[in-house]
């Protein structure tokens, strides 16, 4: 599975060894590497995240050692703390024992090591509660300094507040507004959000400052007005 899943991040023709299982009492080495052929569309070029926590482990924990230690995936999240052991078994012994034992180990062509015994130690260290989180911001972010254009950066902060996520479009606005303070649509963008929110009055103070910048959008107005009214 671990093959299978992180072969969507690198092209069919890449022939990367993702990981290895290395069986010692066989004389073995398994190479696992990037397959040439996948039932869908590769994300080669995509940013990838993965987010870990104590609840990783096994395959989820090689998948994001893999990833990471050939940098095609950023870490977020908790140390994880399981372990990189590959098993055999379960095999009844009798009727009261069934033994299942370890027999081989997961090792990184790039470190030649695994995470057994240390955990697979997160490049952005944060509580998995507020990990998501993050990584959006992250995202978002980068998506700004990309690509500083006003209307883009509006499509960003409208798509957050079409998701609910306030906090995330009051940060993406108010990165509009930085970028493009004589501008009266990001002031008025900054002022939805919070009145999304809740906070009334700061977004009455923002619509007055983007009629103060266009004093002829007669439509702030009312919703001036309408804001006021409703906070009486």
């Amino acid at each position: 599975m671990v093959q299978l899943v992180g072969s969507f991040f690198f092209d069919n023709n890449d022939n990367i060894t993702l990981f290895e299982e290395h069986i010692p009492s066989e004389n073995t080495v398994i190479q696992y590497r990037t397959l040439p052929y996948l039932p869908g569309k590769r994300m080669a070029k995509t940013p990838l995240y993965i987010l870990v926590g104590e609840n990783a482990w096994s395959a989820a924990e090689c998948l994001a050692y893999s990833l990471q230690k050939l940098k095609r995936a950023t870490i977020v999240g908790e140390k994880t703390n399981y372990g990189a052991h590959s098993t055999r078994g379960p095999k009844m012994l009798n009727d009261y024992y069934v033994v299942k034992m370890p027999i081989g180990k997961m090792v990184s062509p790039i470190t030649q090591s695994n995470w057994e015994g240390i955990g697979v130690e997160p490049d952005i260290k944060i509580g998995v509660d507020d990990a998501l989180d993050t990584v959006v911001l992250e995202i978002l972010s980068k998506k700004i300094e990309q690509n500083p254009d006003e209307n883009a950066i509006s499509e960003l902060g409208c798509w957050c507040l079409k998701s609910e996520r306030i906090d995330l479009a009051v940060f993406v606005f108010q990165e509009n507004i930085k970028r493009h303070p004589d501008s009266a649509e990001c002031f008025y963008n900054l002022g939805k959000a919070y009145l999304y929110s809740g906070e009334k009055q700061l977004a009455v103070e923002l619509f007055e400052k983007s009629l103060a910048i266009n004093p002829f959008n007669k439509s702030i107005e009312d919703i001036i007005k309408q804001t006021k009214i409703s906070m009486d």
